[in-house]
């Protein structure tokens, strides 16, 4: 049986940054460490998506720039409807954890399987995927399915 966890904002991102990955590491999640400790890896998104992913991912954090939800919603959902998996899974995480959009498990859940369908062999994926199902409600998996 899936463990259940809380859908912790900067836990999710960690593991999304490692879910658009050619080769996805293995990781022991009962041992979370720092997310300074994460796996480098490489994008499986073309150069072009890639600004815009970064460019989401530092407005949504304030990673280099102030946090601005707007901006990082509209230039994370350019990439995502580009087929980037990395920007699909950033959306995701978005609508599952409540960071910058009006938390939404069904939607959540959705993107999370766009981003399977680019990256079918990412593991972390899956597993947010999983986790997401757990927490949602017998209607909200009939909306998640849709």
């Amino acid at each position: 049986m899936p463990q259940t966890v809380n859908l912790d904002p900067s836990e999710l991102a960690s593991r999304r940054d490692q879910s658009a990955t050619a080769e996805t590491p293995s990781r022991d999640w009962s041992q979370k460490g720092p997310a300074d400790a994460r796996v480098q890896t490489v994008s499986a998104s073309p150069p072009g998506r890639n600004t815009l992913e970064t460019e989401g991912e530092k407005y949504l954090y304030g990673d280099g720039a102030p946090a601005n939800c707007d901006r990082a919603r509209q230039d994370l959902l350019a990439a995502a409807e580009h087929s980037s998996a990395k920007a699909q899974s950033a959306v995701g995480t978005m609508y599952a954890t409540g960071h910058c959009a009006t938390r939404n498990l069904p939607l959540a859940y959705r993107w999370f399987a766009r981003a399977q369908r680019q990256a079918p062999r990412s593991r972390i994926i899956e597993e947010d995927m999983g986790v997401l199902w757990n927490e949602m409600s017998l209607e909200e998996k009939k909306l998640a399915k849709r």
